[in-house]
């Protein structure tokens, strides 16, 4: 029976993209066909801050030679998996400079073809780490691209930006990600229920700068004076520091079902992230019926055919400054995102949408993405 280990963060308790790739793999494992194990290795950063996430990035780069310590890591990483029959390598770019070497050593010894999942987008890394650290996360990424059995992409877009750094010849396979729901029973549980409101899914804190939930609150009195009884619902973690309104609920970290429950009965989903590799949220939505409004940018695109099912809102450039090195970062057109909004509050406009939105990424499921690594590492589904 084919043993697949599924190499990523130590995070189990939480639920970002690559934490949800890596339990959603494991979900779909179909003994005695074969079995999914979850390897967790530690890659904290700590701070998250821009500047921190820079420091941290220097002191993980200055040490060009392995040492003796990340020597015998990369043995005992290479022991505990050799009775693996695949590898799928799916980490964030901590995880890759911490365990870079150790990852390599198991490429080069052999013991199980290696599927590497470029899940996080070098432009995220560009724009929070500056051009120059991101060339040298490149060096590092590089070379397990070059020897790994296959490296696959959730999107072209993240295509795009692996190439730019590696070249335009470099061996990537399209992969799109999974969205497995089901269509909640239940109520939303929230503290009120709004006559109609507008759902958004994000951490609150600096290195989420790049998902522009702070746009959509600067719009919201303008969508308020469009359509007075609009709330809006925003679930995830941070945010202490905001302003409370009327319009506003704050639902903090919820479960996958009581997400899936407020996402479902609420008129549009909005996600106007600068950087997406996929935009697994958006396509969740998508899937509980809930059209989306997401920028012009990113993979977006790939998910949201505008006037179907959602709307796509034109990327405006602004300077910021991050850490120690300044960026452009993109933000939700203001007018375009207030109409976007304002117009699915409107029931029929967004009923047009709903059954559109879901058949747009019912092609989408996680056994299909299992089967695909499956192959990619020669074996058999």
């Amino acid at each position: 029976m084919p043993k697949i280990a599924v190499v990523t963060n130590l995070a189990p308790g939480l639920n970002g993209g690559i934490q949800r790739f890596a339990k959603s793999l494991l979900a779909c494992a179909r003994p005695p066909s074969h079995t999914v194990d979850l390897v967790y290795l530690e890659a904290s950063v700590g701070d998250r801050h821009p500047r921190a996430v820079q420091k941290w990035f220097d002191q993980n780069v200055e040490q060009k030679v392995p040492s003796s310590e990340d020597q015998r890591t990369a043995t005992e990483l290479v022991r505990r998996l050799s009775h693996y029959n695949l590898i799928i390598v799916a980490g964030s770019a901590p995880l890759l400079l911490r365990w870079g070497y150790a990852l390599r050593r198991i490429i080069e010894s052999g013991c199980a073809p290696v599927v590497y999942s470029a899940l996080f987008p070098m432009q995220e890394m560009e724009y929070y780490l500056g051009l120059g650290r991101s060339r040298q996360l490149a060096e590092v990424i590089g070379p397990l691209i070059a020897t790994s059995t296959a490296t696959a992409v959730p999107s072209d877009y993240s295509a795009g930006g692996i190439r730019r750094f590696l070249g335009n010849g470099t061996a990537l396979v399209k992969v799109p990600l999974g969205v497995d729901v089901v269509l909640p029973m239940g109520p939303p549980d929230l503290p009120h229920t709004p006559r109609s409101y507008v759902a958004a899914v994000s951490r609150l804190d600096p290195l989420a700068a790049h998902k522009n939930i702070a746009s959509v609150l600067e719009c919201w009195p303008d969508v308020v004076r469009l359509t007075p009884e609009a709330g809006l619902v925003l679930i995830g973690s941070g945010g202490q520091k905001l302003q409370p309104a009327s319009y506003m609920i704050r639902t903090g970290g919820v479960s996958d079902d009581r997400r899936s429950a407020i996402v479902a009965r609420s008129h549009a989903f909005v996600f106007p992230s600068a950087i997406e590799a996929f935009g697994l949220a958006a396509a969740e939505a998508l899937a509980l019926g809930t059209p989306v409004i997401a920028m012009r940018c990113g993979a977006m695109p790939e998910l949201v055919v505008h006037g179907a099912n959602g709307y796509l809102v034109d990327a405006e450039e602004v300077e910021v400054h991050l850490g120690d090195h300044h960026g452009m970062h993109l933000r939700p057109n203001r007018e375009q995102l207030v109409t976007a909004l304002s117009s699915l509050m409107d029931e029929a406009c967004r009923a047009g949408m709903r059954a559109a939105a879901a058949d747009s990424v019912k092609h989408l499921t996680w056994r299909r993405v299992l089967d695909t690594y499956l192959r990619l590492g020669g074996i058999a589904p």
